[in-house]
């Protein structure tokens, strides 16, 4: 018989605390992702088919045709588009040459869908790793953490693991970025030999600041929000001489260093990726963000509004069910009663202060691009960045009734979250029935072959969404497969400007939610804006369940509404 002890009972317990996050999430993640998903064509959002079009970008480059994706470069990102490729080979991979591939991803979508979401968990489990060795054998501080990322908004689950986005970059990049500027600035340095007979050597502060160069790079590829935590890092550097934690020779190295590593390796993007005309246009289309007072480089000129603001901030208040500024109070609570308790004392400072003001500096930059460029999803940086303020340590010591009880607050706000993140999955399912029933009797209605259905943006259907995954993938050897594997009779405004041939067009209800509004709005709209498109007097449009439909010159009976 077996006799355990109460130490090792004890280690039992820690090492399942341990490993109890990455279960919880691939549960959720299995059930959510798998066993009961959205279907891939009736996705609400639109990083499902950026996906899919960025993935065609890249596989046309590899094989070596001329693509160039009108996503990737500005949105969702250089990082999104290779790991959508790299969804799509997992996907095709028995299937024969590039284009057996690319009829094999459009015919099994959700098989390349799967495939996306399982690298969004892979990259979430991996921010989860770092948080583990960040907190070193910390098992109750690492739990809190997990929970503060996982509890803060519904967006931590549907935007980050449960589908590919460029949040699912989130946890583990600026997790990772702030444990190395931690490692940089608050950390002793050491020497590493290079060579057998170390006649070279670097130091460890060194290969951090190469490392956090390159990094943001790489951050800078996938959204301009995501160099937050490298401004940081220049604030932290400053700090590091006022509280003489490094010297200014030192300082003036490293960043030397750090910046060097940054030009090398977003020139790489740039050369081999993006290229310099795409550049150019990232570059305006940020400066347009950045001097715009609202969503994409809209309204009028300037940084911010604040009644946008306020709007942000009310929604991150009600739409989270609260959990969004209770997460905020709570890491709040924690860190300046570390910072109290530890302000008088000289040496915590040089080792804490520069980043404490490293990670401020990166937090307020987030929270202000969160409330000038509201939703949801862009709450994900801050909130892993909140997450990282737990590293910060000192004099304070809690309790195991204090930590238990803050773990026991932080695990009812995160199942609060999974539930809110629930019924908005619940209502998305339901709504892709209903479009699913919306398409089944449209697709009856009579068409001939020199006559068009019309999908105005956005359309969460097979024939809506097709279209545009061929004009965005920016390859005419794409397009060459993806028309043969499209019905002839289906486009998007954007395919034929010309209206003569129209004979439907469907409005979203998500952009036109009444009668009213469609004719109020689809000219202001990007897509049919561009065209000679005009709603006649003789023209019907009847209410569907997801869609308005306008039927020209009428052979059949549907109610006259207009």
């Amino acid at each position: 018989m077996m006799v355990f002890d109460s130490a090792h009972k004890e280690r039992c317990a820690s090492l399942f605390l341990e490993w109890l996050p990455f279960i919880v999430v691939a549960i959720i993640w299995l059930y959510f992702a798998v066993l009961d998903p959205v279907p891939f064509w009736q996705q609400v959002g639109d990083y499902s088919w950026y996906a899919l079009s960025h993935a065609f970008t890249f596989e046309a480059k590899v094989e070596g045709y001329r693509a160039a994706n009108f996503g990737y470069n500005i949105h969702p990102g250089v990082p999104f588009g290779v790991v959508s490729w790299i969804a799509f080979r997992l996907a095709t991979y028995a299937a024969g040459d590039s284009g057996e591939r690319v009829v094999f991803a459009i015919n099994h979508a959700e098989t390349f869908w799967t495939w996306a979401k399982f690298i969004a968990l892979v990259l979430n489990l991996s921010g989860m790793y770092v948080l583990k060795r960040m907190f070193k054998g910390d098992v109750v501080r690492f739990c809190i953490a997990c929970c503060v990322y996982f509890a803060a908004v519904p967006a931590s689950f549907g935007a980050s693991f449960l589908q590919l986005t460029n949040e699912s970059f989130a946890l583990v990049y600026i997790v990772t970025f702030y444990w190395l500027i931690f490692r940089l600035l608050s950390e002793p340095d050491a020497v590493i030999g290079i060579g057998t007979m170390k006649v070279f050597s670097v130091s460890m502060r060194d290969l951090l600041s190469f490392c956090l160069g390159a990094l943001t790079a790489f951050g800078l590829s996938m959204k301009i929000y995501y160099t937050a935590p490298a401004f940081g890092l220049v604030a932290g550097f400053w700090a590091a001489i006022v509280f003489g934690s490094f010297g200014k020779k030192s300082v003036v190295r490293l960043f030397g260093i750090f910046l060097g590593s940054f030009v090398l390796f977003g020139w790489l993007i740039v050369a081999f990726i993006v290229g310099l005309p795409a550049l150019k246009t990232w570059i305006l289309w940020n400066y347009g963000m950045l001097s715009h007072s609202n969503h994409y480089g809209s309204g009028e000129q300037g940084f911010i509004q604040l009644s946008s603001a306020f709007g942000a901030i009310k929604s991150l208040i009600f739409t989270t069910l609260g959990t969004f500024p209770m997460i905020v109070a709570f890491v709040a609570v924690v860190f300046v009663s570390v910072m109290i308790r530890n302000a008088n004392d000289k040496s915590w400072g040089r080792k804490y202060f520069p980043f404490v003001v490293a990670i401020s500096f990166g937090i307020l930059i987030n929270i202000t691009g969160l409330l000038k460029h509201y939703a949801q999803h862009y709450a994900l940086p801050l909130c892993a960045s909140l997450v990282c303020l737990l590293l910060i340590q000192g004099k304070i010591v809690y309790s195991r009734v204090m930590s238990g009880f803050a773990l026991s607050f932080v695990v009812m706000l995160l199942a609060v979250n999974l539930n809110s993140y629930a019924a908005t999955h619940m209502h998305s399912i339901e709504m892709a029935n209903a479009v699913i029933r919306d398409c089944k009797m449209i697709e009856k209605l009579p068409i001939s072959s020199n006559e068009m259905r019309v999908w105005g943006y956005f359309s969460p259907t097979k024939n809506g969404i097709l279209p545009m995954v061929k004009q965005y993938s920016g390859s005419d050897f794409i397009s060459g497969i993806v028309l043969k594997s499209s019905s002839s009779v289906d486009i998007v405004p954007g395919n034929e400007r010309d209206d003569s041939d129209w004979r439907y067009v469907l409005f979203p209800k998500a952009y036109y939610p009444s009668r009213e509004s469609v004719f109020e709005n689809y000219r202001k709209m990007f897509d049919f804006k561009a065209t000679k498109f005009e709603i006649a007097d003789t023209d019907n449009i009847t209410e569907l369940e997801t869609f308005f439909l306008l039927v020209r010159e009428q052979k059949y009976p549907l109610n006259k509404t207009h």
